[in-house]
């Protein structure tokens, strides 16, 4: 049974300018990323949902009103592994500095182009076994020493020697990491609260092991080492298809933000 069965949920307004942050006093935030255009998909729909979204959203629990802003970063993410390494941390400083308590952390949804045919909510992102080179034609990162002395990845750890394998540039002892947020729920939500969806909605643990990975996988581990296990439960990838329509995408996007808030907020 969904955490928020006794829940509804409305839009509260809508918003032009996906650059400018509503302030609302009280309200959860949401930050939103979307990519830019790679191989056949010049005109990535994970970044027109993202700039289609509204300014602010409204969910219900017990008919008392919360708030929700959707922080929708301005520019699509270049899709290459150095800039996925250098903007992810600049997010987290602009939006998420260590100052911010835990129950006042936003939610980060990164958007990406995924398979034909339905929309798939990941699980969990790899470290290891890239092999894909990127828009640029450039190789995933080396995970060595030298990499790793340039950036600014949060708690890098260098390596003794340097390896051959590709991936995420550091030492971290876990080749996977896993989302907190309630993935299987989040899909339940979203199916009942959705109609007429014309592609289903599903639950993944195989983002791809291209940048909706990479981007993935970086992010948690920016959230972990900035915020420890909370960290975790504010993170989570949406693959959408390239060949669904953009009101859909939109009002999916729009149910998962509102089902993760209410499963994932403490209301008072």
């Amino acid at each position: 049974m969904s955490t928020h069965a006794n829940t509804t949920s409305e839009e509260h307004t809508s918003g032009e300018d996906s650059s400018s942050h509503v302030k609302v006093p009280g309200a959860t935030r949401v930050v939103i990323t979307g990519f830019g255009p790679f191989m056949s998909i010049t005109d990535n729909p994970s970044f027109k949902i993202n700039q289609s979204l509204p300014s602010t959203l409204t969910v219900y629990r017990n008919k008392k009103p919360q708030p929700i802003t959707l922080e929708r970063y301005p520019d699509a993410i270049h899709v290459a592994y150095e800039s996925v390494l250098q903007i992810i941390p600049q997010i987290y400083d602009q939006y998420a500095s260590e100052s911010h308590k835990a129950a006042l952390l936003p939610f980060f949804i990164h958007i990406g182009a995924g398979y034909s045919g339905h929309y798939a909510i990941e699980r969990l992102a790899h470290r290891d076994g890239y092999v894909l080179s990127d828009v640029d034609n450039k190789q995933p990162p080396l995970q060595n020493a030298e990499f790793l002395a340039g950036s600014r990845i949060s708690n890098q750890k260098a390596m003794k020697s340097p390896v051959a394998a590709r991936g995420f540039p550091t030492l971290d002892n876990k080749d996977t990491l896993q989302t907190g947020i309630d993935v299987n729920g989040v899909v339940e939500d979203v199916r009942r609260d959705v109609e007429g969806l014309t592609m289903p909605v599903q639950s993944s643990n195989d983002p791809g092991r291209f940048l909706c990975d990479f981007i993935y996988y970086t992010s948690l581990h920016e959230a972990a080492a900035r915020f420890g296990e909370e960290g975790l439960k504010r993170v989570i990838f949406v693959h959408v298809p390239p060949n669904g329509t953009l009101e859909e995408g939109v009002k999916v996007l729009e149910a998962i933000i509102k089902s993760i808030v209410t499963r994932g907020t403490s209301f008072a």
